[in-house]
């Protein structure tokens, strides 16, 4: 899933234990905040400013609803990413609809389906 993820994650949960194993917490603290950087910024171009935080949150609650691993749900929220903006960038060429509120729809209806999927396993989704 990422090269770095057991180094972000204990960074993130534990970055005393980080320091004292010998990770870099700073520099781990500085890449991923240039990893949400340019993610913020390439969402601003693509969908517009008020539609970057549901592009940046639903993908994450979608893979959220449906795993329990860290690593399962970062692959998740990946590929409920990449397929809704894919997805949402052909609908709006071929429907004449704007691409940012095609690609949170997209996103919105993946989160829906996984909610409901959760539900009917008979699994609450708080």
């Amino acid at each position: 899933c990422g090269a770095l993820l057991k180094e972000l994650v204990l960074t993130t949960v534990d970055p005393i234990h980080a320091r004292v194993i010998g990770l870099s917490t700073d520099g781990i603290r500085t890449i991923l905040l240039v990893l949400m950087a340019l993610a913020i910024v390439t969402a601003i171009q693509s969908v517009g400013v008020v539609l970057t935080s549901a592009m940046l949150i639903t993908p994450a609650a979608t893979g959220a609803i449906l795993c329990r691993r860290l690593k399962s749900m970062v692959s998740v929220a990946i590929s409920v990413a990449v397929v809704s903006s894919l997805l949402g960038l052909y609908l709006s060429y071929y429907l004449g609809t704007s691409s940012g509120g095609s690609i949170v729809l997209g996103c919105t209806g993946c989160f829906a389906f996984a909610a409901a999927i959760r539900r009917f396993q008979g699994r609450t989704t708080a």
